[in-house]
């Protein structure tokens, strides 16, 4: 999950799945504004990727106290279109704006939420493999209407290319909740034989920070900006004018993962008619007029809206008036499940777990959703009531926003209650990707204080590890987790009660090792390819929806 691009320097080596659009650097920001970047920069990166798991999920564990997403379904509901605020006529346009596609008679089409059509999907008789797909002759930049025959073996080792040709857009190259969710969702839709394109914002020298096994296009990204209205606005831009080069008569549909994306592919839909898919994971705290405009426009303008889970298409329900459809996530159990000969004791000797010491694993870094302001102070109360004195590791904290602020007060606070850095709260930051199941396996367990999460992925990477886990009893976590069986959950923002629950699990072997038992199976449940099927079922709906008022 938070992995890291390796050592510094490495680049991922080119691949089957490389698309060459030439290496440039950073686009430079001028004075006047942020400038687009040129024509045909960007650079795709492949190679065998080490599988990295994220998970999310719609099981209802607390319900069925099953283990996972496969148990009874919630009622079907009628999926009304959600129509945008129109836009005024005349007058500039804003940077955030993605434009206001008009169908017939000038009316603005809706967002669709349809069941998918009854009947066989449509299938593509052509197979690239990595490649981009070629442009349609049309004039209009439309992609071209496919007809219905078998599909052909591709160069996949024989899988047949079959559904829609999917453009999956992020903001980022980091290992972000959403763009690691990207990134399997696309892994698993290639091996199942989906024309699947990621494009995403980075250095395409260095690719993402890990491997991708599936093709994909990585644009420069603009130079930072000073303010986080100006990082939004120029990436924005710059995944905007990218899109215009790489998607018209290449994608069938538009997917993407975050506001920035979205509003990129909202211009791109204005001129072209091609359909945009949105998976909203959460919803950020933007505090400035233009940005909760750009996130509100991402969220109700897209012709179809997914979330990860139930908690958050109520959410979007009721402060959007969008019906979002849920879907699930996955984790590579394999990948963390812990072996036989696992030895974790360099790890714990580079965060001082030794002669005892008991070691707590958290991941995301220092931010205000993470609850890291209530970890240090209940840390500071295990440290008075257990002995020796726990050490805590904090795995990641790149962000696009800027939480430097928090980070001081964070810091501050544990200088006042004697936490030290490096002793008691180790900040290890993004590790490399092949570490990230290391220190699951070095850990004693799991501690995730989040007040606010979209779907917690982290937490199923540390179950299919066999960490005992302790996180907050916010209502995402009990969509998967049953209190007492899978985990120990506290109230979010009670350091107190975060104390009592971390100092049992150091106190009780036998409690540790009850709760580490169900996890694995529980992870085990959540399966990226069941991810990528949910979505190709969604995909080919909306696609035929087009097809047919196309006709």
């Amino acid at each position: 999950m938070f992995g890291g691009a390796g050592p510094a320097g490495r680049a991922p080596r080119s691949g089957p799945h490389q698309h060459h659009e030439g290496s440039a650097p950073r686009v430079p920001r001028p004075s006047g504004g942020p400038r687009l970047p040129g024509h045909g920069r960007g650079g795709v990166h492949p190679g065998p990727s080490a599988p990295h798991d994220r998970p999310g999920t719609e099981g209802r564990a607390d319900r069925a106290r099953s283990s996972g997403p496969h148990g009874r379904r919630d009622p079907p509901r009628s999926r009304p279109r959600v129509r945008g605020p129109p836009r005024p006529r005349g007058g500039p346009r804003s940077r955030l704006s993605g434009g206001g596609r008009r169908g017939r008679r000038g009316r603005r089409p809706r967002g669709r939420h349809r069941a998918r059509p009854p009947g066989p999907r449509r299938t593509r008789t052509d197979a690239r493999g990595g490649r981009l797909h070629p442009r349609s002759d049309q004039r209009s930049g439309r992609p071209p209407r496919r007809r219905g025959g078998p599909p052909t073996a591709g160069a996949r080792g024989g899988t047949a290319v079959t559904g829609p040709r999917v453009a999956i857009i992020t903001y980022s190259t980091k290992p972000r909740g959403g763009v690691v969710h990207a990134m399997h969702l696309a892994e698993a839709l290639h091996r199942r034989g989906t024309p699947v394109h990621v494009i995403a914002l980075g250095d395409p020298a260095r690719g993402f920070f890990r491997p991708l096994r599936a093709p994909h296009t990585v644009l420069p990204a603009p130079a930072s900006a000073p303010t986080l209205e100006e990082r939004v606005l120029d990436a924005v831009e710059a995944l905007a004018a990218g899109l215009e080069r790489l998607a018209p008569g290449r994608f069938d549909l538009l997917h993407a993962q975050d506001c920035i994306a979205a509003t990129a592919g909202l211009r791109l839909r204005e001129r072209t008619g091609i359909p945009l898919l949105r998976t909203v994971h959460h919803v950020d705290d933007f505090a400035t007029p233009a940005l909760v405009e750009c996130q509100r426009r991402s969220i109700v303008e897209p012709d179809g809206v997914l979330v990860v889970s139930r908690t958050w298409r109520r959410t979007l329900r009721r402060d959007f008036g969008v019906r979002a459809e849920v879907v699930t996530n996955g984790v590579d159990a394999a990948r963390f499940r812990r072996p036989p000969d696992a030895d974790g004791a360099r790890l714990r000797r580079r965060v001082g777990a030794t002669d005892g010491r008991f070691l707590f694993l958290t991941v995301g870094g220092i931010e205000p959703r993470k609850g890291s302001l209530e970890l240090v102070e209940a840390l500071a109360r295990l440290r008075r009531c257990v002995e020796p004195a726990p050490v805590v590791a904090v795995v990641g904290g790149h962000s696009f926003q800027d939480h430097g602020p928090y980070r001081e007060r964070v810091l501050a606070r544990a200088r006042e209650l004697d936490v030290a850095m490096g002793r008691d709260l180790v900040l290890l930051g993004t590790v490399p990707d092949d570490e990230v199941p290391r220190w699951y396996w070095a850990a004693d367990a799991f501690v995730f204080p989040s007040v606010k999460e979209g779907f917690g992925l982290a937490l199923l990477e540390a179950l299919a590890a066999g960490l005992p886990v302790v996180a907050t009893d916010i209502p995402v976590f009990r969509e998967f987790l049953v209190p007492g069986e899978h985990a120990l959950l506290t109230p979010p923002g009670d350091p107190e009660a975060l104390a009592e629950a971390m100092a049992s699990l150091v106190r009780d072997p036998r409690e540790r090792g009850r709760l580490a038992e169900r996890g694995p199976a529980l992870a085990a449940s959540y399966r990226w390819d069941e991810t990528a099927r949910q979505h190709e079922a969604v995909y080919a709906r909306m696609v035929a929806l087009r097809s047919r008022r196309g006709a």
